[in-house]
């Protein structure tokens, strides 16, 4: 993930969490659609052959991504740092076990 995520500080904690929370959600689903067009083939035979890895749900959460990212954040309490740590974690984890994030895998 060589993206920039452009983000602006303010004094105000809450309002530098949430610009944290939108670039991030930014970020990730621009990660997914270009992984969905760069590998259309692999999501058909997902699909066609309904193989899930364990991180894949088999129906889409309720939640966009946004709001899912905006409830952790809320119900840990965790600092703009954390958050921002989390995402280059999620980074290493999908170099190292050659996973691609996609809409059925982005929530676990």
């Amino acid at each position: 993930m060589s993206r920039d995520l452009n983000i602006a500080f303010y004094p105000n904690d809450s309002s530098r969490k949430d610009d944290i929370v939108n670039s991030i959600a930014k970020l990730l689903l621009e990660i997914i659609e270009e992984n969905k067009t760069n590998n259309k083939s692999t999501y058909l035979k997902i699909i066609l052959d309904e193989k899930h890895t364990n991180f894949d749900a088999f129906s889409p959460p309720t939640l966009n991504i946004k709001e899912y990212i905006e409830r952790i954040v809320f119900y840990t309490k965790t600092e703009e740092s954390s958050i921002i740590l989390a995402l280059i974690y999620v980074d290493r984890i999908c170099e190292k076990m050659k996973i691609q994030l996609s809409s059925s895998n982005i929530y676990k």
